[in-house]
């Protein structure tokens, strides 16, 4: 590495060490939020449920990858058992994602 890298480096870690000592706040900000406990997740929930997979429709192998980042442009579910909600078992659920890391629902 050359020395001029080695000084810009340590330049660059300097100002990130005081800039984070000096603002704390703009850490704590990036953090992630702690997870909810099963308890709190249960009750936040509209619908609680188990259900299986009874089909998945996804692009080509040969497609180029959407921006969402998936292949799989939906996913049907049928639900085995119940525990909170207004579902009843043998409904079907269609998921389909929308954005990277998110799903929506459609019911069938």
């Amino acid at each position: 590495m050359p020395l001029d890298s080695r000084y810009e480096f340590l330049l660059v870690l300097m100002f990130l060490g005081v800039a984070f000592l000096l603002f704390p706040d703009m850490v704590v900000a990036c953090a992630r939020a702690p997870k909810p406990t099963v308890l709190q997740a249960n009750n936040d929930s509209d619908v609680v449920v188990i259900a299986r997979a009874i089909s998945v429709e996804k692009l080509s192998d040969e497609s180029q990858k959407p921006m969402i980042g998936t292949l799989v442009t939906s996913t049907t579910m049928e639900v085995e058992k119940v525990y909170k909600g207004n579902l009843r078992v043998g409904d079907t659920m269609v998921f389909w994602p929308r954005q990277r890391h998110t799903l929506h629902l459609g019911l069938l």
